[in-house]
């Protein structure tokens, strides 16, 4: 492959960019008075802009890169289950969302701590920051990819510059900051995927026709096909419908127990305003990924029918996708679509880094360490610890590069396979709180032990150290660790002792009736205030 290079016109529209990022954080810049306005912009921010910066959360540099790969590579049959993710969003928001909007919580951990036991609450919390802080390491791995191959900077330059640029716009201006930021970069980063596919479509003689014609003919557009594997249970089908079918409980409950998800809702004040966030988000997400999945395809039909020549052997989709911005795309877009790379990570770093910050601040270092302070001093405490988290996961990010770099996997499943693995550490803790009566501290805490012991196991045995024809589905591993950490800790809570009538009361079902009678339990009515 001929040696990365970018015209100086692309530096100039990437600096621009940055420039105008950076403009945008410090109009933010010394507004907080108090944890509230850093974390949650006090409630005001309008449920559009919280639905944007909710997307640009979720879609991190991975999915940039790891969208059109996946189409180049596969096709559009990855699609079905963003399809069916968002099937379960009206008993997430109905429900269990609104369960912990009326709460009145600022944290779902804090749930844990009534359901269960403070230690419960500690250790969840402490969960959370790993998970977080893994998924951040895979976001900068996947933005040291795509710049080690379209600037030439190796993938330690590369995760050190957009991770400490990164923490720079989250330690300075709060949540109003990373919403309104996020909502610039949805602008840039779904702009330059705009031009990748029109351009396609316009250098290939017969336009989007031919794409999706040349799509359907290697197989790369919805290939549900009995033959396909799609609807087969066999555990090396790489996406099978019942995958993506058995995953909808969890999907259900993210809604409400995902820190970051939470957060944005919160956000966004009245409960009216969450309902419009959280539909506007996973609406407003389809066509957007469908856009950058088309892209994909047209990618691969450009150097099908275009530039077969021209195109290094042996690329897979994500490099593929990397090499057509540095050799295909005219001079300036290529500064647009690295701008898009930077935009997709800045979103989701500050964001998540603003997440653990909140838990850090709520759930461990005000009920555990310094109890009692004032605003000011849990402020300064929320600004430390994010930058704490940040170079937290810059190491992160050098370690996914140790594991994974070289080794023939897809940034798609990089992803799935970490937040698969280290999500069930938490995931089991809210679904057997929220449904389980019976279960209690010990029990869910055997559970997620055997669940990191067979998640760790399964992942290695079965799919680092296999050769990519012999893996078992990436989707299996979250689904996996899942299962044992539920099962086993609702069959464990039975050697022990019986949670108080209090604690079993704090169910879903349980909590709404008490809701309904106003009959909340004390810490709730004293919060509510």
């Amino acid at each position: 492959m001929d040696a990365p290079h970018l015209h100086g016109i692309d530096y100039a529209v990437i600096i621009a960019y940055l420039a105008g990022t950076l403009l945008l954080s410090f109009r933010f810049h010394g507004k907080q008075k108090n944890t509230s306005d850093y974390f949650f912009g006090s409630g005001k921010i309008c449920w559009w802009a919280m639905a944007i910066s909710l997307f640009a959360t979720v879609f991190s540099a991975i999915s940039f890169v790891a969208i059109p790969g996946e189409a180049y590579n596969y096709g559009l049959t990855m699609f079905v289950d963003n399809i069916i993710r968002v099937l379960p969003l009206p008993i997430g928001l109905y429900i269990f969302l609104r369960f912990f909007y009326e709460l009145r919580i600022r944290t779902c951990n804090e749930y844990l701590e009534w359901r269960f036991s403070p230690v419960m609450r500690l250790i969840s919390s402490i969960s959370f920051t790993v998970l977080r802080s893994v998924y951040l390491g895979v976001v900068l791995y996947a933005s040291g990819l795509v710049l080690r191959t379209v600037i030439g900077w190796p993938m330690l330059v590369s995760i050190l510059i957009v991770g400490l640029f990164s923490l720079f716009f989250a330690y300075l201006g709060g949540m109003s900051s990373v919403v309104w930021t996020d909502v610039a970069q949805f602008f840039v980063l779904c702009g330059g995927m705009i031009f990748v596919m029109l351009f396609c479509f316009w250098k290939i003689p017969g336009g989007a026709a031919e794409v999706w014609r040349c799509a359907a003919e290697h197989h790369h557009t919805f290939n549900l096909s009995v033959e396909s594997g799609f609807w087969s249970m066999d555990p090396k089908s790489r996406i099978s419908f019942w995958w993506c079918l058995f995953q909808l409980p969890m999907v259900t409950f993210a809604y409400a127990t995902d820190q970051m998800q939470l957060q944005r809702a919160l956000a966004a004040g009245n409960f009216k305003s969450i309902g419009k966030t959280m539909w506007g988000f996973a609406i407003g997400t389809l066509p957007v990924v469908l856009l950058f999945f088309i892209a994909g395809l047209g990618i691969f039909a450009y150097f099908k029918i275009v530039g077969l020549q021209t195109l290094p052997q042996d690329l897979d989709g994500d490099s593929a996708f990397n090499y057509f911005i540095t050799s295909v795309l005219p001079v300036g877009i290529r500064g647009l679509l690295i701008s898009g790379v930077l935009a997709a990570v800045i979103s989701t770093v500050d964001s998540v880094l603003n997440s653990l910050s909140t838990v850090f601040v709520h759930d461990i270092y005000t009920p555990w360490i310094a109890p009692g302070r004032d605003a000011a001093h849990y402020l300064s405490v929320a600004k430390k610890s994010t930058l704490a988290f940040g170079i937290f996961t810059l190491l992160m990010g050098l370690l996914i590069v140790k594991v994974f770099d070289g080794g023939n996997f897809p940034l798609t499943e990089v992803s799935e396979v970490c937040l698969g693995l280290f999500g069930a550490f938490t995931g089991g803790f809210f679904i057997l709180g929220l449904l389980a009566p019976r279960c209690n501290t010990k029990g869910v805490l055997v559970g997620m032990g055997l669940s990191i012991v067979i998640g760790c196991y399964i992942t290695y045995a079965y799919y680092l150290s296999k050769p990519i024809d012999k893996r078992i589905s990436f989707m299996i591993i979250g689904l996996g660790t899942n299962a044992v950490a539920i099962f086993g800790g609702l069959f464990a809570s039975f050697f022990f002792r019986k949670p108080n009538e209090e604690q079993r009361k704090l169910v879903v079902w349980g909590m709404f009736d008490r809701i309904r009678n106003k009959t909340l339990p004390v810490h709730v009515q004293e919060d509510d205030k």
